[in-house]
């Protein structure tokens, strides 16, 4: 393969449509719109893991996946909210979950980024602290 100047620069392209269909990312646009999030939101597969994910446990039907993700997009519209004309792209938010399968509640620190969609349009992605 030739490589020209501008071309050595790429390591790779990978659209957010893409992301959302092969999961790397998972749409949670219903629940966000229904919170009032004017933006797409996506979270990432480690995030749906570790916070919305749920096995459907009979002893604890008081949990789905639904209202956990519900859960989460409301915290961050309340962040969102309490950082309204701050100047940055990026909120940090924490979520109290329980485990999938697990019985303890604990805290899960989160950060949601706004940037731009595929079609250059805002967008906002939910993220582990330490990924990008």
């Amino acid at each position: 393969m030739e490589t020209t100047p501008d071309s050595r620069f790429i390591i790779s392209t990978f659209s957010r449509e893409e992301a959302l269909v092969d999961g790397t990312l998972i749409d949670c646009s219903r629940e966000s719109r229904e919170a009032g999030i004017a933006f797409p939101v996506a979270v990432t597969a480690a995030v749906h893991a570790a916070c919305i994910a749920w096995n459907n446990d009979k002893e604890q039907e008081y949990q789905d996946e639904s209202g956990r993700c519900w859960d989460l997009v409301t915290m961050l519209r309340l962040a969102c909210q309490k950082a309204r004309n701050s100047g940055t792209d990026t909120v940090f938010f924490s979520v109290l979950c329980i485990p999938s399968g697990g019985r303890v509640v604990r805290e899960v620190q989160l950060k949601a980024v706004v940037g731009p969609g595929d079609a250059r349009e805002p967008v906002l992605t939910v993220l582990l602290p330490d990924e990008d």
